[in-house]
């Protein structure tokens, strides 16, 4: 091989190594930018002010059901609310009629969904009677879908650090339906766990409160067991048997921070059209 076949070879050689330098180049800045949408975050609204400091306690009252009544007049303030349920028990739709109570009092709601992307959301909502569109195009709710990214590999372990976004929680009350393994890794340690949750009490001794539903069969790890010891409302759905029938019931297993008395179980019942109405025959 002559001088000027080394010299071509040479620069054929650079020339490749650049392109190679080039293309995991172009490869890491897509991957940032797949991470970036993981949390795709509507254009920012002006929503409208809040009318939280007007209120002891959050209230969620609806002319169509007593369940505010029944819960001693609306959820504390600077708290963690559970709603443990096994699938297709409710725990959504209980989350769901609380998030529009929250809205039509003038509350502001952020609303982190594993389970629903943002059409199903809307026919849900729709289809119960708790039409939330006005107050999503008015900036009053924020909706976040995780739902398209279930199983979705490229993302990362992180994900749970990337939901610590300040805007997520700007609100006064945010609900995750439902917490999963995809946010919080089922390896979980208790250390971390204990981290996890000074992060989410700095957010609640600003006023706020978070709302977390769990499916006992989907999601048992250091992190569940810890909310459920120190949570100030725990909401737990069941079905019971009365004159031969199974009645779905909200058994309160802790409600601290109450205006008012709150009952011990509530049957209860869904309706199309209406959402969740207070099942006053399995009451008596």
């Amino acid at each position: 091989m002559n001088e000027e076949e080394m010299i071509g070879g040479a620069t054929k050689a650079r020339l490749a190594g650049n392109v190679a330098r080039e293309d995991v180049a172009r490869a890491a800045r897509a991957a940032e930018r797949k991470k970036e949408q993981v949390l795709p975050l509507p254009d920012v609204i002006a929503k409208p002010p809040s009318k939280a400091d007007e209120y002891q306690n959050f209230p969620f009252r609806l002319r169509r059901d007593e369940l505010d009544q029944k819960l001693g007049g609306g959820l504390p303030k600077h708290a963690f609310v559970v709603i443990e349920a096994k699938n297709t028990l409710g725990k959504s739709i209980l989350a769901q009629r609380f998030t529009f109570g929250f809205l039509e009092h003038g509350l502001s709601v952020t609303y982190v969904s594993t389970e629903l992307s943002l059409p199903g959301f809307f026919n849900q909502m729709k289809s119960l009677n708790y039409d939330v569109q006005d107050y999503m195009l008015s900036g009053q709710m924020l909706f976040v879908s995780l739902y398209p990214h279930l199983g979705d590999s490229s993302i990362g372990d992180d994900i749970l650090n990337r939901l610590r976004v300040e805007r997520l929680f700007e609100s006064d009350i945010i609900v995750f339906d439902a917490l999963s393994e995809f946010v919080i890794p089922k390896e979980i340690t208790r250390a971390e766990s204990f981290d996890l949750i000074t992060f989410f009490k700095k957010i609640t001794s600003k006023g706020k409160s978070v709302v977390f539903c769990i499916d006992p069969d989907q999601f048992d790890n250091e992190f569940s067991s810890l909310l459920k010891s120190i949570c100030d409302v725990y909401l737990r759905l069941d079905v019971k048997e009365h004159f031969g029938k199974l009645t779905k019931i909200i058994k309160i297993e802790r409600f601290n921070g109450a205006m008012n008395e709150v009952e011990s179980e509530i049957p209860f019942k869904v309706r199309p059209g209406i959402g969740i109405v207070i099942d006053i025959a399995s009451s008596s």
